[in-house]
């Protein structure tokens, strides 16, 4: 008898495990007015996609993944949204208490949106084929995107950015990175764009384009000056230095790009450089 209650016992947890495997999914579809400026999403954790399209409203499809045995359970995840004058608000909230959920976001807005403002703990966000301001904020976060913007700003604590800059414009792209990893892909700008990278603890690796004519002047304890040179491809490495780079000697650069490392490696590649001091 005792033997047979094991096998009973042994059966229903395996069976309750087999069912907690199974994600409870739930879905939701958000859509604005027409012709809203501003997009303010506020989220925990997931995927974020966002891209661009040719409409007039921003459309979000979110998919929740509930891994529990409580059906309740989907009750802990809410979402609300709001319109407020040409603002368009959405809140996820998790509770503490569900530690198995995910949540996948695939957002898409006009290519006239003038600003997306995310707030975020630990998400994986990308973002192609927008055009306006980019606010992003998060803590171990992931932000990669192909950057075509006026302003980009990203603030994370211990994230990974993986940023491509190719546009024709002019962009101001300011990323902040206390211990995480920050790579930068530059393959053009336009007149005029600032470029600023920083770090405490973290690495930063910038790939410049090696067709571009730069002028690289670092601001360490022993100044010097690089220069560009049509040779072989080198990378410059070091710890401690505040870069400031701009392709033309001027006083008025048409491209200035700051890195500022405390203690992390900085890594430039994929350009020509002579010390000409």
């Amino acid at each position: 008898m005792k033997r047979i209650l094991n096998v009973l016992l042994i059966s229903i947890c395996s069976c309750l495990v087999a069912c907690n495997t199974k994600a409870k999914i739930e879905k939701y579809n958000f859509k604005s007015s027409k012709n809203i400026t501003s997009l303010n999403l506020s989220i925990p954790t997931g995927k974020i996609n966002i891209s661009g399209w040719d409409k007039d409203f921003v459309n979000i499809n979110i998919e929740s993944y509930i891994y529990s045995l409580v059906l309740s359970d989907k009750n802990l995840i809410k979402l609300e949204s709001e319109e407020v004058n040409k603002d368009f608000n959405l809140n996820i909230s998790v509770a503490e208490s569900l530690i198995n959920a995910q949540i996948i976001s695939e957002i898409k807005v006009p290519f006239t949106l003038q600003d997306i403002n995310i707030q975020t703990d630990n998400a994986a966000c990308n973002i192609s084929n927008t055009f306006g301001n980019i606010s992003f904020n998060g803590k171990k976060s992931t932000f990669s995107g192909d950057l075509k913007n006026s302003t980009v700003k990203i603030n994370l604590v211990s994230g990974t950015i993986n940023a491509t800059v190719d546009m024709t414009l002019s962009t101001d792209i300011l990323m902040s990175n206390e211990a995480g990893e920050t790579n930068i892909n530059i393959i053009k700008t336009g007149d005029n764009s600032l470029i600023s990278a920083n770090s405490f603890s973290g690495d930063i690796n910038l790939v410049l384009n090696s067709s571009m004519p730069y002028l690289l002047i670092s601001k360490a304890s022993t100044p010097h000056v690089l220069k560009l040179l049509t040779s072989s491809p080198k990378i410059f490495e070091n710890n401690d230095y505040q870069l400031f780079i701009n392709n033309t000697s001027r006083e008025t650069p048409e491209m200035q790009i700051f890195l500022n490392n405390q203690s992390g490696k900085t890594k430039i590649s994929n350009a020509f450089f002579v010390d000409i001091n």
